[in-house]
Order: structure tokens, then sequence, then C-alpha cells
């Protein structure tokens, strides 16, 4: 439970709007990329595909995105089994109480 707390604590972080620069950097240190082409990524990712849920839940709509991907490679028959088969968000909604 600690860690899924900490994993939302994470996405909340990398979505709040004030921590914008910071994350930029982190990206820019850790994966050693030009600090515009940070930017880039970040505004890319967090901002305007919004890749990643702000609470760090997988939602079904996105889950059910990956599974028509891997459909459409032919690694999974059509139609693909339903998402709950492979998702159970009780444990991250429990961990944000």
């Amino acid at each position: 439970m600690r860690f899924l707390r900490a994993f939302r604590g994470a996405h909340r972080w990398l979505h709040d709007p004030s921590n914008r620069d910071a994350a930029i950097a982190i990206l820019t240190d850790v994966v050693k990329l030009q600090p515009e082409d940070a930017r880039e990524t970040y505004d890319l990712i967090i901002v305007r595909l919004k890749a990643f849920a702000p609470d760090g839940e997988i939602t079904e709509r996105a889950m059910q995105g990956v599974l028509d991907s891997i459909v459409a490679l032919g690694d999974l028959p059509a139609p693909p089994p339903p998402v709950s088969k492979y998702v159970d968000t009780r444990y991250i909604q429990a961990a944000g109480r």
C-alpha cells in the first residue's frame, strides 16, 4: 500500500504545473536530454497527450487502447477480453483513501 501511495504522490507531483521546471531538470539529468528536448517531451507527454493519469490510476479507456493495439499487432485475437480481466483498481483506490 505504501508503494501505491508513493506512486499516486509522484503522479500528482509530476502533473502539478509548479513542478514543471523541476521535472524537466530531472528528465534532462537522468535521461541526458538537451533541456529543450526535455521541455518538449514533458509538454507532449504530460500536458498534451496526458499519457499518465494525474492520480496514477489506469483508466478503462487507456487499457482498452492498449488491448486494441495488441489486437492490431496480431498478438491477441479479436475481440480482446474485457479490461476487467487485466485491471483491478481496488488497490490504487484504497491507497487514495
